[in-house]
């Protein structure tokens, strides 16, 4: 069965860093001064496209905001909330206790 591209490049990729790593950094110097080439600041651009640019970025980070609301709080911010959870309990169990030895005190008094 043939080879797809994607897999054609990859073993290509494989082997130019086995062999030859100084071109392999060529090659990534050369794909970085082609994306930089093509990148325009907002500086550079007129007003009208600035907006433009700005627009795509807002909808983008509205995009991420709402992904981010639906998937929930990620396992670090569910880690501090348990957390939390478990300080509020254990307070909670501390005033129960301290509650039950006064009353207790009270009723041998």
């Amino acid at each position: 069965m043939p080879l797809t591209s994607a897999e054609r490049s990859r073993r290509y990729r494989e082997k130019i860093k086995k062999e030859n790593p100084e071109k392999l950094n060529a090659q990534r110097l050369k794909n970085l001064q082609r994306i930089k080439s093509k990148k325009k600041k907002i500086s550079e651009m007129n007003e009208e496209e600035a907006e433009k640019r700005r627009q795509v970025w807002r909808k983008e980070k509205q995009a991420s905001r709402q992904k981010k609301r639906k998937n929930g709080p990620s396992t670090v911010q569910k880690e501090v909330n348990n957390y939390n959870n478990d300080l509020q309990l254990h307070d909670i169990g501390i005033t129960i206790i301290t509650l039950f030895i006064k009353l207790i005190l009270e009723i041998k008094s």
